[in-house]
């Protein structure tokens, strides 16, 4: 039987939408022609694509030999390149794969982890980025909302200012 991966928290799932962490592939937005569910390297099952850039595509991944999680940037610069049905790309114009090299020159050597080339392209493997630990933002109540309960009250106040010149009559 297959092993089958969660895209998003690569880990062993007997079925989607995955229970450990709710992930549904058929509702997430798909990035386009990115390589989900593949083996690079002999070492790295890539997971969801997180991001498509002028340069590149990003990936959730596994590195299986170490058991722990990675990213991993595909050089992929848009209008230059296709994907073809084995995976690998086609390049429409000459490559500058120093140009993918350049942009990861500047990152901590802590930083990335492994660099290697297939599918006829150049892929570099980091460490995750740490999780965000920002507050969610606060949810604002619309205008339709809390408008009704406004006026009602100003309506109940109203009600009491009147009634306090006969309030006074009735108690002299």
């Amino acid at each position: 039987m297959e092993r089958i991966y969660c895209k998003n928290c690569l880990r062993e799932t007997p079925a989607y939408p995955c229970p450990l962490c709710g992930y549904d592939p058929e509702a997430a937005p798909a990035v386009s022609q990115a390589l989900e569910q593949c083996i690079l390297h002999g070492r790295y099952l890539t997971g969801r694509a997180l991001e498509k850039t002028p340069i590149g595509i990003s990936y959730k991944a596994l590195d299986l030999e170490e058991n722990r999680p990675v990213s991993i940037r595909e050089f992929f610069p848009a209008g230059q390149a296709q994907r073809q049905p084995d995976g690998s790309l086609s390049w429409l114009t000459p490559p500058h794969p120093e140009g993918a090299l350049g942009t990861h020159s500047q990152m901590p050597e802590d930083v990335v982890l492994d660099s290697f080339s297939e599918n006829n392209t150049i892929y570099t493997v980091f460490r995750p980025a740490a999780p965000s630990r920002k507050r969610p933002p606060q949810v604002r109540k619309k205008e339709s909302e809390w408008l009704p309960f406004l006026l009602a009250l100003l309506l109940f106040l109203l009600t009491i200012a009147a009634a306090l010149p006969l309030l006074a009559c009735l108690h002299p």
